[in-house]
């Protein structure tokens, strides 16, 4: 296999998988969005304190699981701008093309953007929602000691989560590498 169908299968290839996490993420957004109520209301309706105890911790699981498609699907994206296009001499590739804004231009990342900010919007709201029912749970089934706890630790969570995710923003809305 010579150099230029090696680049070309490995373009294809990778394009398929960045359409892959695409769908992936449009799928786990979804359920996500779905499932955050219908898990509270199956763990209240058969009283699994289990569930209803760590729907905050199952929320920050489905939002690193976002997160790591969101960095696959960039990774996929950084390596096709910088491995695989500068050996096309005399043409902008579209991962290229997206990363660069040319004067007046828009944002050719908004849409990522904007579907991440949505992202982290809503299951930061499913985040406090679920803190907060966690908390009343715990406060009529065990007390208000342990609710206290419980929240204080959930906010202590919230805060290291949030914080990760701020530092990892741009990591999943872009190609450039980040120093």
């Amino acid at each position: 296999m010579d150099k230029p169908e090696f680049l070309k299968q490995q373009y294809l290839s990778i394009r398929e998988e960045i359409k892959e996490t695409r769908a992936r993420i449009f799928t786990m957004a979804s359920v996500g969005i779905m499932a955050m109520p219908a898990f509270y209301f199956l763990a209240d309706a058969y009283k699994i304190d289990l569930l209803i105890l760590t729907l905050p911790i199952i929320i920050c699981i489905i939002v690193i699981l976002y997160l790591s498609e969101m960095h696959a699907m960039m990774r996929c994206g950084r390596y096709i701008r910088t491995v695989i296009e500068p050996n096309i001499k005399d043409v902008i590739g579209w991962e290229t093309w997206l990363e660069t804004n040319e004067i007046g231009d828009q944002d050719r990342r908004k849409v990522e953007k904007l579907v991440t900010y949505f992202f982290y919007l809503i299951f930061l709201i499913y985040y406090l929602a679920s803190v907060n029912l966690s908390a009343q749970y715990a406060s009529t089934k065990f007390g208000i000691e342990y609710a206290w706890i419980l929240c204080a630790f959930y906010t202590g969570l919230g805060i290291v989560f949030g914080f990760q995710l701020v530092q990892n923003w741009r990591f999943t809305t872009s190609t450039k590498v980040q120093r």
